[in-house]
């Protein structure tokens, strides 16, 4: 298994060859799009052998600010919504 924090990183036809055509969201062109630190930090994973690439998927590090939704109550107070609440 290989890492690599932009799928530049990875030859383009060997990714595409992963995906049909028929799955955009999963082309190297669409992936690269996405590569947006500012919302979250990209990185792939692939597996490879002989030098073939056989697999591969994206993964997305959300900082906490970003990926936890927050409601704002009428008085202004933020919160998190009831389906994030702990139950201690």
């Amino acid at each position: 298994m290989r890492h690599f924090e932009t799928v530049d990183d990875i030859d383009r036809e060997a990714w595409d060859a992963l995906a049909p055509g028929s799955c955009f969201y999963q082309s190297r062109a669409w992936l690269r799009g996405q590569e947006r630190p500012e919302f979250a930090t990209p990185g792939y994973l692939t597996v490879e052998a002989d030098g073939q690439l056989l697999a591969g998927t994206p993964y997305y590090d959300f900082p906490p600010e970003t990926h936890r939704p927050r409601a704002v109550c009428c008085c202004g107070a933020s919160r998190p919504p009831s389906s994030h609440v702990s139950r201690r």
